[in-house]
């Protein structure tokens, strides 16, 4: 049967949104600009580009001129489809007519593209920032396509299921008075959206508390003292300026020994936005009409709730399915919670503490318990983990469980900065060339945008895929070698999870290759098995060896840090299921989003809410994320994560590596291989051989045997 796909995505300047590939263009440009391969760097789209000669005007240039070249190459296609009638051919079209062509016309525009956001990213200045909003401002997308889905392989028919689920949300069968509601719709809920970001905002940055005395923070990292002081060159010298800014409220709540102090940023935190210091603040009436404007969305696209909508692109599928994994996980995270209080409780006591545990304290003595009793001292630490030894570490692990061998390539590519490295990727068995792909790992600012991590690539039609790794470590000081956090060597292994599934993706279809396509509640599942791999005894002596002189971390050491990875795990997982619960209830109910709060921390949390605690009003994430009723995907993707994990420990058990071998090709077979051309189910019993159970997160998080 014949199906008629079109999609039309109204675009958003922000840099963050995804960009989903693969589409039509139309660009505000008077003519088309005369560059050719020779002139413009971006155009030669068969080779890595040249960073190094890359400047605005060829951005700009670029982008205009392939997108007008698509136009016109699509207005041709469109008319050889066509029947005398005027109408596009049906039975008579096979997919090949239509997605082959349309894969040749977008590589180039694609390609381009994709550069040009990396350098939005690494050239981060006033002019390539407009220059990149212009642009992307201008992408409209729209296609009418035709296929007989009878003679579509699996990735093709996800193709054209993605297409037609992309029509369906975007109202393609509305009337015409009905997509004039529903744009309206979108457009009043884009202005509560704003309005509730800039109250936030403001509330934000109203608050702070000056400290004159060091000994109050001189347990503060110094890049989180770099923050909190007038000249960033000096952070021991006060007086700093504790704010709500994430990284330094965060540490200032893990470091500060005062008790009231922690309580004052901790309450000017949860009431943010609150109206209690400023009425003109207040963002619960916005709130209120983000959730009437999207029921009012779902309800009109033929949902009964926002949340039943957001389950068309999940693995998860349903509410139901959801709310089932919550309420297993939690019937066994709360005996383990009250035990893993009491104990922090005991410790905090025994270290002088008078009073019961609140929730402003947990983070402060939680860390005291890593140093104090599992010796873990960040710094210390780091000393075992040299950059070249994380990275080649990283590649004899990919060498033998996946088979691919990782050469260094620098010398044959022009690099936008002398830090940058470049790797190219083979196959072990034949020495077949699989992709490539960029380190951008310090920071460089002012012209990089601090982002912790970042992963873009470049299409690969025609030509092996070529990925780009961002990151954002601080500089050594000169002569000294790059020493990374253990977080910093998990970020590394996650990331690298998605590079691998860019480049060892086998399905031919660009639509669905890669990340693309991928449901996105399992699109962190193999950063999350990459990391799994990291925190085991064999992994950690793998990356590690201590400067000058390279002894790999000690087994008493490691068997801290594992310890201290499950350090509180109960309320760790406990709080996920909160956050997961309350985002879905916000968007499957109608009570006031006070009342729906108070009553979900009730089934949850350990701790008290307080009168004044109204921590949702100045969560961004529940409110103007672009995918609303997703906050539990975090936790679905640990727990498919998890029981994937479990076949490699299981085959680690037998002390076999052939059998480590085998498992990881299974792996690479189907979570790296497969990418959106296979629905995540059926990938999950490919790679297990049955459906995906929540008893392997528990047993990680050390809460059942």
């Amino acid at each position: 049967m014949a199906a008629s796909l079109f999609r039309h995505w109204r675009c958003t300047t922000s840099l963050y949104s995804q960009i989903s590939r693969r589409h039509a263009y139309i660009v505000l440009l008077p003519q088309v600009p005369d560059d050719t391969a020779e002139t413009n760097p971006i155009l030669q789209y068969s080779s890595n580009p040249r960073f190094n000669h890359i400047t605005t005007d060829h951005c700009v240039n670029a982008i205009g001129k392939l997108v007008i070249d698509y136009e016109c190459s699509l207005a041709k296609m469109t008319e050889k489809l066509k029947v005398a009638d005027g109408n596009i051919k049906t039975a008579q079209t096979s997919f090949s007519d239509i997605f082959d062509p349309l894969d040749a016309l977008s590589a180039p525009i694609d390609h381009a593209w994709t550069v040009v956001k990396l350098m939005y990213l690494i050239q981060h200045n006033e002019e390539m920032s407009k220059a990149y909003i212009s642009l992307h401002s201008r992408l409209q997308k729209a296609r009418e396509l035709n296929a007989d889905k009878k003679l579509l392989n699996e990735a093709q028919r996800r193709v054209i299921n993605k297409y037609l689920l992309e029509s369906r949300l975007k109202g393609i069968e509305f009337t015409a008075s009905q997509q004039d509601h529903f744009t309206f719709l979108l457009s009043k809920l884009a202005d509560e959206k704003k309005m509730f970001s800039e109250k936030v905002g403001e509330s934000t940055r109203r608050f702070f508390h000056v400290i004159d005395d060091w000994d109050i923070v001189k347990d503060f990292p110094e890049s989180v003292l770099k923050k909190m002081v007038r000249d960033s060159s000096k952070p021991k010298k006060g007086p700093w300026r504790v704010t709500l800014e994430p990284e330094v409220y965060k540490n200032f709540m893990i470091y500060c020994p005062v008790r009231e102090l922690r309580w004052n940023v901790w309450f000017a935190s949860v009431t943010r936005s609150s109206g209690l210091s400023d009425s003109l603040l207040n963002t619960s009436l916005n709130i209120e009409k983000i959730r009437q404007h999207r029921l009012d969305e779902a309800r009109l696209l033929g949902f009964e709730n926002y949340a039943q909508m957001s389950m068309e692109t999940k693995m998860a599928g349903s509410v139901k399915n959801v709310m089932t994994m919550i309420a297993t996980l939690l019937k066994h995270t709360k005996p383990a919670l009250e035990q893993q209080l009491m104990e922090l409780q005991e410790f905090a006591v025994s270290k002088g503490f008078d009073g019961k545990l609140s929730e402003w304290d947990i983070p402060y003595w939680r860390n005291r318990y890593k140093q104090e009793v599992l010796g873990l001292n960040e710094a210390d630490l780091r000393q075992y983990f040299p950059l070249s030894k994380v990275l080649s570490g990283l590649f004899i692990l990919c060498k033998s469980l996946f088979g691919i061998t990782i050469k260094d390539a620098k010398s044959k590519v022009k690099l936008w900065d002398e830090k940058v490295t470049y790797y190219e990727v083979f196959n072990k068995t034949d020495g077949k060339q699989l992709g490539s792909f960029y380190m951008d790992l310090f920071q460089r600012p002012p012209n990089k945008l601090a982002i912790p991590a970042w992963i873009e690539s470049l299409p690969g039609f025609k030509t092996n895929p070529v990925v780009f790794l961002l990151f954002n470590i601080a500089l050594p000081a000169p002569g000294e070698q790059p020493l990374l956090s253990l977080n910093e060597v998990d970020l590394i292994f996650q990331k690298f999870g998605h590079c691998l599934q860019y480049l060892l993706s086998t399905v031919p279809n660009a639509e669905v290759s890669g990340l693309t396509n991928v449901e996105w509640d399992v699109v962190d599942v193999c950063p999350r098995v990459l990391s799994n791999i990291l925190m085991t005894a064999a992994t950690l002596k793998l990356v590690s060896g201590k400067v000058k002189e390279d002894i790999p971390l000690p087994d008493s050491l490691i068997e801290n840090i594992l310890q201290a990875r499950n350090h509180l795990s109960a309320l760790d997982l406990t709080r996920d299921l909160y956050f997961s619960s309350l985002d879905l209830h916000m968007y499957s109910s109608t009570g006031f989003w006070l009342d729906v709060t108070r009553r979900v921390w009730s089934e949850f949390m350990p701790f008290p809410l307080d009168d004044q605690d109204s921590h949702p009003s100045s969560m961004e994430c529940l409110w103007c994320t672009d995918a609303p009723a997703s906050t539990y995907t975090s936790t679905w993707a640990k727990m498919i994560a998890a029981d994937v994990f479990s076949a490699f420990e299981e085959a680690a058990s037998n002390q076999s590596s052939e059998s480590l071998a085998e498992v990881g090709a299974r792996f690479r077979d189907t979570y790296l291989s497969l990418g959106g051309g296979c629905h995540p189910s059926e990938v999950f019993r490919r790679f297990r051989g049955r459906d995906p159970s929540p008893d392997a997160l528990l047993k990680n998080y050390h809460l059942k045997d």
